[in-house]
C-alpha cells in the first residue's frame, strides 16, 4: 500500500491493492517539552482525549551544532518577552513586543519622559519616585505567534509576584506549576 498526500487536512489518501482509494483520519499530535515525571503524565492524558504526544528537548544534539552563529544584539531581537527592572525597588515590568526590543524601550523612555500614564513604565516612575534600570533589561522568552506571546506575557506576570505591569491576556493556573519547573 502506497500513502499519497491527500486535499483533506488531518487525512492520508491510502490505496489498496486493487488501485481503490481509502481516506484515513490521521490522529493529531502535540508536541511536549519533555520533562521528567510530567510529560508521561501530560502525554496520558493527551492518550486519553485521542491525541499523540511527542516529546522534544530544549537541548539536542542538531541544536547545538547549528548555535554556532553569534549571538544578535538584544535590542534588535523581535517578538519578545522582556523585563525592565526598578532600580528603586524590587518591582519589574514585564512586556511583550512583536517589534524591536530597541525600540520598545525607545518608547518606554519617551513615556517615563512625558509621563504617559497609559504605559505601566512610566505610571510606576512617576507614582514612586522610581527609576527604571534600563541597563538591566532582560529578554525572558521569544514567541512570533502573538496569541501566544500574550499568554507567556501573563504567565511570566504570574510567576514573578514582584511584577507590576498588567497582563494583556488570562492564562488558567494549570500552567504554572509546569512553567515555574521549566524556568525556576
Amino acid at each position: 500500500m502506497a500513502t499519497q498526500p491527500s486535499s483533506q487536512k488531518g487525512h492520508s489518501t491510502v490505496r489498496n491493492d486493487r488501485g481503490q482509494k481509502r481516506t484515513n483520519p490521521r490522529r493529531p499530535s502535540h508536541s511536549i517539552l519533555y520533562i521528567p515525571g510530567i510529560s508521561e503524565k501530560l502525554g496520558r492524558i493527551c492518550t486519553s482525549y485521542n491525541i499523540r504526544a511527542v516529546y522534544s528537548s530544549k537541548t539536542t544534539l542538531g541544536r547545538s551544532l547549528r548555535d554556532v552563529k553569534p549571538d544578535r544584539p538584544k535590542e534588535s531581537t523581535k517578538n519578545i518577552i522582556y523585563q525592565i527592572p526598578c532600580k528603586d525597588c524590587d518591582g519589574c515590568y514585564i512586556g511583550e513586543s512583536c517589534r524591536r526590543l530597541g525600540k520598545r524601550l525607545e518608547e518606554h523612555k519617551k513615556a517615563v519622559k512625558t509621563y504617559d500614564q497609559a504605559n505601566g513604565v512610566a505610571k510606576h516612575a512617576w507614582e514612586n519616585s522610581h527609576h527604571p534600570n534600563w541597563d538591566e533589561v532582560r529578554i525572558l522568552d521569544r514567541e512570533a505567534h502573538w496569541h501566544k506571546r500574550k499568554i507567556k506575557e501573563a504567565l511570566h506576570m504570574k510567576i514573578n509576584t514582584k511584577a507590576f505591569s498588567e497582563p494583556s491576556a488570562k492564562p488558567s493556573n494549570t500552567w504554572l506549576p509546569l512553567l515555574r519547573k521549566i524556568n525556576p
